[in-house]
């Protein structure tokens, strides 16, 4: 059967005063919950966030896949990651030099740079070492 008393922390919620243990233990708790809370937030976010990403360079790859069969010959099959120098080769044509930059611009999209590279790094570290 179900008790008729509220639960410990109920009680200590509706005590009003509490010794600093007692403090310390609910406001770990809550802390607790909320980064658990933070970390779920995080997970579906960064899940969206590829999701939303992958749609972008899907389309993308679309829209560029379109452009190249209108009306041009079909040209030989390239490598699948073809890379593009585009200071270093002077004879591209413009819209060779757009594609290029499209393509340099996509690759670093998602790219970590300063302290969240560095934090990065250190992420994957302790997740290796914890393994």
């Amino acid at each position: 059967g179900e008790c008729d008393f509220p639960a410990e922390e109920d009680v200590l919620e509706n005590a009003g005063v509490w010794n600093p243990e007692e403090a310390h233990r609910i406001l770990r708790d809550k802390m607790k919950k909320l980064q658990k809370l933070y970390v779920r937030q995080m997970r579906h976010l960064q899940t969206e966030y590829r999701g939303q990403r992958r749609r972008y360079l899907l389309e993308k790859s679309q829209v560029l896949g379109r452009a190249k069969s209108a009306g041009q010959p079909p040209s030989p099959p390239k490598p699948k990651y073809q890379d593009f120098k585009v200071h270093s080769s002077k004879q591209l044509s413009r819209e060779l030099l757009i594609k290029a930059k499209t393509r340099q611009c996509l690759r670093n999209y998602c790219k970590k740079r300063g302290i969240d590279a560095v934090l990065y790094k250190r992420q994957q570290a302790r997740k290796q070492h914890q393994t």
